[in-house]
């Protein structure tokens, strides 16, 4: 009597277990929940909020303003300069070593003179990437 005793304890206490977590686990995307039920979060840390009776992950706003928009275009304007001018300058370096151990070579001094070339175009374009945003601004404002 006493073995049965004990296993319906158990029973019953592994059921609570498992009950009392169910009743207070965290909402999950798609789970039903009643309108205007205050925003909460997941287990995740991602915030729900009640839409049409179930919960839904809540969609992060994007840039609200000229000026945000203008700040998000100079941040990759200042990274394109950046890279451009980076490279451009490591070409420049290689076609100028080129051009001085050309040694007379007509084919070795016209790849160094396009190498030359090209590296300053890539510092032109460099420039033009960080001109962007103020293009911008002045149109937009």
């Amino acid at each position: 009597m006493k073995k049965h005793f004990f296993f319906i304890l158990l029973f019953l206490g592994i059921s609570f277990v498992f009950a009392a977590g169910t009743v207070y686990a965290a909402p999950r995307i798609g789970d039903n929940c009643t309108s205007g039920a205050a925003p909460t979060k997941d287990d995740a840390g991602n915030t729900l909020v009640c839409v049409g009776g179930s919960w839904l992950a809540e969609i992060p706003q994007g840039p609200q303003t000229a000026g945000q928009v203008i700040k998000i275009i100079e941040t990759i304007a200042t990274w394109v300069f950046a890279i451009f001018l980076a490279v451009s300058v490591i070409f420049l370096v290689v076609g100028a070593f080129q051009f001085v151990t050309a040694r007379g070579d007509p084919a070795q001094v016209n790849k160094a003179r396009e190498i030359l070339l090209y590296s300053i175009i890539g510092i032109g374009l460099a420039f033009l990437a960080n001109a962007v945003d103020d293009v911008l601004r002045f149109l937009l404002t």
